[in-house]
């Protein structure tokens, strides 16, 4: 599992000091190596003392893997963010998923 989190180019700063950040997100089987790009993957993020908010992804590439991708609102620099990413693939009883610290530099 690999995640990237990078500022999205010519996006405004909203009100509250916010602009879209991207997030992408590679998933392989534990035991093949292969990726997975039939999954269900959404990320919940937090900033420090807060409540998280929930955003899907979508299928999508990173160079020419399978991956999932999208776009969430997170403050500037200095910021300190938790980041929990969620997935299920057809047929799992349960979602997986794994959590990351993200310092905003």
């Amino acid at each position: 599992m690999w995640l990237q989190v990078t500022p999205s180019q010519g996006h405004a700063t909203t009100p509250l000091g916010e602009s879209e950040h991207r997030i992408v997100a590679l998933l392989r089987e534990r035991t093949t190596g292969h990726p997975i790009a039939d999954a269900a993957v959404a990320v919940e993020v937090a900033r420090k003392g807060r409540i998280a908010t929930r955003w899907p992804l979508a299928p999508g590439f990173h160079g020419n893997d399978p991956a999932y991708v999208g776009q969430v609102p997170m403050t500037g620099r200095g910021t300190a963010y938790r980041l929990r990413l969620q997935f299920r693939q057809p047929g799992d009883a349960e979602a997986l998923e794994a959590e990351f610290r993200y310092n905003h530099h």
